[in-house]
């Protein structure tokens, strides 16, 4: 399961049980970080996730700024909560990429509800799908217990290490 995780809002995607696929699957409104791990953490029950993957969200540079230190932080609230396992995974770029597949598929890259006023509804879930995407495709070989775990959440490459 992977988490796009914002200041109001996370968005979230699951594999299919073959790891082939990953698909949005919701997007939850920030309520505090107890109450929000605790969402998140019954997600995973509920869909048999093997590890929680954390988009970090990187500077062009590479570095971490606020919000990669916000995500970090996160993740580490998660394992502080019982997660098994928690990865941290580059997820540079991954709203940008969800609005240009909504698009492809010939969609507006944020919806407008009726009335034509710009929706606040986010691409977080696509973004979270775009997230575990390439997270899948980087473990393609290995099955989801055998891929490498962040450790300690905050240190190491955004590569999952």
């Amino acid at each position: 399961m992977a988490l796009d995780v914002g200041d109001r809002r996370i968005g979230v995607a699951v594999s299919d049980p073959l790891r082939l696929f990953s698909i949005p699957l919701v997007v939850m409104d920030r309520r505090g970080e107890e109450r929000d791990v605790a969402a998140v953490l019954e997600l995973a029950l509920e869909h048999e996730a093997a590890v929680l993957i954390v988009g970090l969200p990187l500077l062009p540079s590479g570095d971490r700024g606020e919000q990669a230190r916000k995500a970090e932080a996160f993740a580490r609230a998660l394992l502080r909560a019982g997660a098994a396992r928690v990865e941290l995974w580059d997820e540079s770029y991954s709203t940008l990429e969800a609005a240009a597949r909504r698009v492809a598929r010939g969609r507006a890259a944020r919806p407008r509800p009726p009335g034509g006023a710009r929706a606040a509804a986010p691409l977080d879930a696509e973004a979270a799908a775009v997230i575990l995407e390439e997270w899948l495709r980087a473990h393609e070989e290995a099955p989801a217990e055998a891929a490498p775990d962040v450790g300690a959440v905050g240190g190491g490459d955004a590569g999952g290490s």
